[in-house]
């Protein structure tokens, strides 16, 4: 070894925070299989795990590494006075903190930029502090070592428990910067070990050698470890969801891996079309009943343990409830468009198209019918600018009402205009209550403790309260509705349900499994079945095409829902069908047909079959048991999906599309936004460059 002075020290260095990387790989596998032992299928899914995803990890830690042994030795010169060091660690801290206040900022809480942007503001400042002042700080700590060594593993230990259970699949930037605050305590704490320690003998320089070639070894490997990963769903299922660690590395090898062929060819599924009509609700008002964030099993028609939802039980009696109802996504504002269009908006909004789907409304306005709308402007909160013309528009409607109401108040309203509104058409009513959305709220007329035969928490009984509530509200307008006109159509669903811990995360918006997706869905009106349950799989986006079904309205084109009014009028052999739903996250999708309920998720590029009607927790694949229809639904869903939502882009090819909106028309290719061309009488006219859609010619 020619190495000497402060090259070698760096060396060594280097080589300590590779090594304490490695541990902490080693650590988290060991940590998985004590924590989520259950969720593999045996000791080889640990292994494999351990030998698979370590590889891929290193292969990427390694050139990081040199980023934060960068940012050490900036750290200990700024300690000694040294004032351009600081300036950049302040400018470093700076950089770091602006991604990660916009990322956790999108919320409903930060919807205005006098809010949002004094939070962004004093998080960069605060980052710029850190970097220039505490950093350096820390790092005259290197003459307590101990001291120092504790303060890294207590912040590698601490972000690695909070990016596994705090807000867990919420704000992505907030579990990056606790990954990286992970990584830093862990490289903090070995480069603790290194304070005061003599010059490197030929015997520690060799190891520090064979420390550093693992990162190489594991580059050469990493294809290898990604085939053997890609065999098994399980192991990358779980590592995606509970490893900080490895799991971003498979997340990340999955992603660059080519598409599987069978993929690639998928083409959109038929949508569905009309079928003979079995129901009439010709001279019928259509009042509509949408909950936010009711999930179906805190229901009490549903089989609840608490008297939650009275009026919603009272209504299934005097018609049919779908035991396996589904949203097409747990957010409000692609959820509610969804159902109002009839469409799954997600994939459309994606990529730029869908804003001029017509609506509910819409279609019903058209054939003579009045409308009206309640609902709370939270109803768009979420990606709000893809919303603008549904929010403009206010869904199609041509009286909306759009307030934060509780039920007495939405109850004048609601009786206000009715009062007012001539009887002489049909008339389509809306109302969203809002309660059950968080904060939850306790209302004095509903309180709820224990009694649960899962347990109860203070957020479920505080749920409960709030589910109780909305449930009010309901019974005080449909009293309304039956008083202005007899028998009116009713309809009860919500919009998403709401996580309390069952996967591992909370609130909604996150995954597709059941207590997320699933929704109640109560039908009353002519010719629908009394007191009976359908266990036809249903979606939200179902209603629409039901209802003009039953009006006699003919099926516009390009709607993606199917006809419920066989299995809510007839034949048993009708309410039983499979039925068909599809919902989908950032990184979920859900096909739910028949008995079954196949999950994938997209970061893992890995499924998995559950059958709620035997495993209501969804812990146990039965992929394996039930491998042709696995293969089967996975199928089904490529092909679904395969005309909704962007394919993977291969190389030399560009992607174009003129979907133009609002005022800024513009024009999508190779991922860049551009100005569409204006012609002479100034009209803007989209026009796709050439050479669009084109592939390089292959080479032989």
């Amino acid at each position: 070894m020619n190495l000497k002075g402060g090259v070698a020290s760096a060396f060594i260095d280097l080589a300590a925070v590779v090594g304490a990387w490695m541990a902490a790989l080693l650590a988290e596998n060991a940590a998985l299989g004590f924590l989520w032992r259950a969720q593999f299928l045996g000791p080889w899914e640990v292994s494999l795990a351990r030998h698979a995803a370590a590889p891929l990890a290193l292969a990427g830690l390694g050139p990081v590494a040199f980023v934060a042994l960068a940012v050490w030795r900036l750290a200990l010169s700024a300690s000694r006075g040294a004032r351009r060091p600081a300036l950049v660690l302040g400018v470093l801290g700076a950089l770091v903190a602006g991604p990660l206040a916009l990322g956790v900022s999108e919320g409903r809480h930060f919807a205005s930029w006098m809010v949002r942007a004094p939070f962004v503001g004093a998080l960069v400042l605060s980052g710029a502090f850190a970097g220039a002042w505490a950093a350096p700080r820390m790092a005259l700590l290197v003459e307590s070592p101990v001291l120092l060594g504790f303060a890294g593993l207590t912040l590698a230990a601490g972000g690695w428990l909070a990016d596994s259970y705090v807000l867990p699949r919420l704000y992505p930037a907030f579990h990056t910067a606790l990954l990286v605050l992970s990584l830093g305590g862990a490289a903090l704490a070995a480069l603790a070990g290194r304070a005061g320690a003599k010059p490197p003998g030929e015997l520690l320089l060799a190891a520090a050698a064979v420390v550093l070639a693992v990162p190489v070894v594991c580059a050469f490997a990493a294809p290898s470890a990604a085939r053997a990963l890609d065999r098994d769903a399980n192991v990358r299922i779980v590592l995606v969801e509970h490893a900080p660690i490895a799991g971003r590395a498979v997340a990340a090898a999955m992603a660059l891996r080519p598409p599987p062929e069978d993929a690639a060819r998928a083409v959109a599924a038929p949508a569905p079309v009309e079928v003979a009509r079995a129901l009439d609700w010709e001279g019928h008002d259509v009042l509509l009943l949408t909950v936010d964030a009711l999930r179906a099993d805190h229901v009490s028609a549903y089989g609840y343990d608490r008297p939650t939802t009275p009026n919603i039980d009272a209504l299934a009696r005097e018609g049919t409830r779908f035991d396996a109802a589904y949203c097409p996504t747990p957010h409000t504002s692609y959820s509610l468009t969804s159902m109002m269009t009839g469409k799954y908006l997600r994939p459309l909004l994606a990529l730029g198209q869908g804003q001029d789907s017509e609506t509910w409304a819409q279609d019903l306005r058209r054939y003579g019918w009045r409308t009206a709308a309640f609902y709370p402007p939270a109803v768009f909160f979420i990606d709000q600018e893809r919303f603008a013309r549904f929010e403009d528009e206010h869904l199609g409607f041509e009286y909306a009402k759009v307030e934060f109401a509780g039920p007495e108040l939405r109850e004048a309203q609601v009786k206000a205009y009715l009062e007012t509104a001539p009887t002489d058409r049909p008339l389509f009513l809306w109302v969203h209550f809002f309660e059950p959305h968080e904060p939850y709220v306790v209302h004095p007329r509903h309180i709820f403790s224990g009694g649960l035969s899962g347990g109860s928490s203070p957020d479920i009984d505080a749920y409960d309260s709030e589910v109780a509530e909305a449930d009010d509200g309901i019974g005080r307008v449909v009293r309304l509705m039956r008083r202005r006109r007899a028998d009116p159509v009713v309809i009860v669903t919500a919009d998403h349900g709401e996580e309390f811990g069952e996967h591992g995360g909370r609130y909604h918006g996150t995954t597709v499994y059941e207590e997320q997706v699933r929704v109640p869905l109560v039908v009353v009106g002519p010719g629908v079945r009394r007191d009976a349950r359908s266990s036809s799989v249903a979606q939200t986006i179902d209603l629409l095409p039901t209802t003009l079904s039953a009006l006699g309205i003919p099926r516009p084109a390009r709607l993606r829902g199917r006809d419920l009014g066989p299995s809510l009028a007839a034949a048993p052999s009708a309410a039983g069908a499979e039925g068909f739903a599809l919902s989908e996250t950032d990184e979920y999708e859900l096909l739910a047909k028949g008995p079954d309920r196949l999950v994938c998720e997209r970061r893992a590029a890995a499924c998995a079959l559950y059958r709620p009607d035997v495993d209501a927790a969804e812990r146990r694949d039965f992929a394996a048991d039930a491998a042709l229809r696995f293969d089967a639904l996975r199928s089904e869903l490529r092909a679904t999906t395969g005309g909704t939502r962007p394919r993977p882009k291969r190389a030399g090819q560009r992607l174009c599309g003129a979907e133009c909106k609002g005022t800024s028309k513009r024009l999508w290719t190779s991922g860049r936004c551009s100005r569409t061309p204006t012609s002479p009488s100034g009209a803007r006219r989209p026009r796709c460059p050439l050479r669009c859609m084109r592939r390089r010619p292959s080479r032989r």
